[in-house]
């Protein structure tokens, strides 16, 4: 079956979890005394700073802007191994160069709505090693009106927000006998088609063959996912969105996930 990927937009504005309890204290309040603000920083457009997003995209794309965004020595803790990394040394903890896609996971269709809050002060940055079971989480913060990575922290992929959905997501994809049955089938497609004046929703069902002919079309992470934190709820069991977004190339794609009888379901493809 012909995959059709088209761009998707789910904005607005929406309270944030607080995500302060859901990572190890990244020494904000002391980083804040010794922030490096370069006088000679190159300035961006200023809204660049107003949404995580934008300042993001010109994060990953600009390498003299990176640099100036990054509070060095950066931390760098992993269990009770504290670190600091310099700039010389930042080469081999980049992983923000070539990457393609990024995730957004979420419970509800409303929970996606707090990427464009401009109340976001704080997000985490996952790179989650799916079949390696550990996280590299990179806390990016505001200040004055700035955005910066203030540090980095490596723990096990039980320990980070949606931990358990993940453990699941390792196996989903790496198990195909596993996988088969963790779909629900028939599976729902729903392909969104966007004009001037509103979008339109066609369905479909996919039969597991289907979804055998096309899954390696998909952005489906095999080996890491690269997840994005705004703070929004993580604590349902039972329902989880994988929301892929492509870097520069437009593409999006939600992958719905519910757990039915006590296992977790793919239930539903969107683009």
């Amino acid at each position: 079956m012909a995959v059709v990927l088209a761009l998707l937009s789910c904005r607005g504005n929406r309270p944030v979890q607080d995500v302060e309890e859901l990572y190890i204290q990244d020494s904000i309040d002391s980083s804040e005394d010794t922030l490096h603000l370069i006088v000679e920083e190159p300035e961006p457009p200023q809204a660049v700073d107003e949404l995580f997003d934008d300042f993001f995209f010109t994060f990953v794309i600009n390498p003299n802007f990176q640099t100036h965004r990054i509070n060095f020595p950066l931390q760098c803790n992993e269990g009770d191994v504290q670190r600091e990394i310099n700039e010389e040394d930042w080469a081999q903890f980049n992983r923000f160069s070539s990457q393609d896609f990024f995730s957004v996971i979420y419970e509800n269709e409303d929970d996606i709505d707090v990427q464009k809050d401009t109340a976001v002060n704080r997000v985490a940055v996952e790179w989650i090693y799916l079949q390696d079971d550990y996280v590299e989480t990179y806390t990016f913060r505001r200040f004055k009106s700035k955005w910066f990575l203030m540090s980095i922290n490596i723990s096990k992929i039980d320990n980070v927000p949606n931990g358990a959905f993940l453990k699941f997501y390792a196996d989903f994809i790496s198990d195909s006998t596993f996988q088969v049955a963790s779909i629900r089938q028939p599976l729902r497609y729903t392909l969104t088609e966007s004009d001037e004046e509103a979008d339109e929703a066609s369905n479909s069902q996919l039969t597991l063959s289907d979804w055998l002919s096309m899954r390696d079309e998909l952005p489906i992470p095999h080996e890491s996912l690269v997840n994005i934190d705004y703070g929004q709820p993580s604590h349902s069991t039972t329902h989880k969105t994988l929301f892929m977004e492509g870097v520069s190339n437009g593409l999006s794609m939600k992958f719905k996930f519910k757990k039915e009888d006590g296992d977790w379901k793919l239930t539903e493809i969107e683009n």
